[in-house]
C-alpha cells in the first residue's frame, strides 16, 4: 500500500459519507478518461451516476462524449490543486 491509499483510508474513516466521492476523484486524479463503468470497477462503488452528476455541475469532473460519456478530472478546476493536495500528497 501506498502512502496514497493510506490517506483515501483516513479520508473515508472521517468522512464515511464521502467514501464514494473521494474514491471517484482518486481514480480521476490518475489521469485519462474513464466510462462510468470503468470508474465503478476501479474505485470499488456502484451507483455513481449522481456523484458524477454533481462533480460536472460543480466543474470538478468534464464530461466527454456522448455513447458511452467518458469523464475526466476538469483541467481547468480550481479544485484540481485542491483535490490533489487532500488525496495524495504526503
Amino acid at each position: 500500500m501506498n502512502s496514497s491509499d493510506g490517506r483515501l483510508e483516513l479520508l473515508e474513516a472521517l468522512l464515511p459519507r464521502s467514501r464514494k466521492t473521494l474514491r471517484v476523484l482518486y481514480v480521476l486524479l490518475r489521469g485519462g478518461e474513464y466510462t462510468r463503468y470503468a470508474i465503478e470497477k476501479e474505485a470499488a462503488v456502484s451507483h455513481i451516476d449522481p456523484i458524477l452528476e454533481r462533480l460536472v455541475a460543480l466543474g470538478v469532473v468534464e464530461k466527454t462524449g456522448d455513447e458511452p460519456p467518458l469523464y475526466r478530472l476538469a483541467s481547468g478546476t480550481p479544485y484540481r490543486g485542491l483535490i490533489e493536495r487532500l488525496l495524495l500528497e504526503d
